[in-house]
């Protein structure tokens, strides 16, 4: 959950939104609502609007909204390897801010659907970035996993990916802008810039 906070908490910062809640205040909130609700494998959204503004332009008192549903977790022995993605040109704005902006993605919908792809890679400047509600990687044959770093949102799986991938080439973490880390056998990430 702290990395989830940590993510919301950040992104209320960069939109100057006040949450009116402190870290612990929402995390007792959090867990009311999962007890109260008798759901405690469950995924929560935590939404922060701009307020009911005066004239639906100007920011008002902000409107904190937490939502809850069961997690329908279903394990597949025959989950495909990998996805069909298009690409398509496009950076979202202040992309390190999680957001309910889905506006390119939506549109792209029935391009997507038509090439028979499963989601959409947005790339800039020659560099590929994200897809709409995941990070990319790739694993290349030598164990080496490329990433990108800058102009996208650092989702909490992609963390955990590469927390596991330090703890697996420990003493090498990829440093503040860029970095490898590397072990005995020549296993390698990089995030590039």
């Amino acid at each position: 959950m702290e990395d989830h906070l940590d993510r919301f908490v950040h992104s209320a910062g960069q939109m100057r939104l006040d949450i009116g809640k402190t870290r612990d205040e929402l995390r007792i909130i959090i867990q009311e609502l999962q007890r109260s609700n008798g759901i405690p494998d469950s995924g929560i959204r935590i939404t922060l609007t701009g307020g009911y503004s005066p004239d639906g332009y100007s920011l008002a008192r902000p409107n904190l909204i937490i939502t809850q549903q069961p997690l329908q977790v279903t394990v597949k022995e025959d989950l495909p390897r990998s996805m069909r993605l298009i690409t398509w040109p496009h950076q979202r704005q202040m992309a390190d801010v999680k957001t309910i902006d889905y506006l390119m993605a939506i549109w792209l919908q029935p391009q997507i659907r038509d090439s028979g792809a499963d989601d959409v890679l947005y790339y800039r400047e020659g560099f590929i970035s994200e897809c709409p509600r995941s990070n990319f990687f790739i694993v290349t044959p030598n164990d080496t996993i490329v990433t990108p770093y800058r102009h996208i949102l650092k989702g909490i799986t992609r963390l955990k990916v590469l927390e596991i991938a330090a703890s697996r080439y420990p003493g090498r973490a990829a440093g503040p802008a860029y970095g490898r880390a590397k072990d005995r056998e020549g296993g390698v990430y990089y995030e590039y810039d």
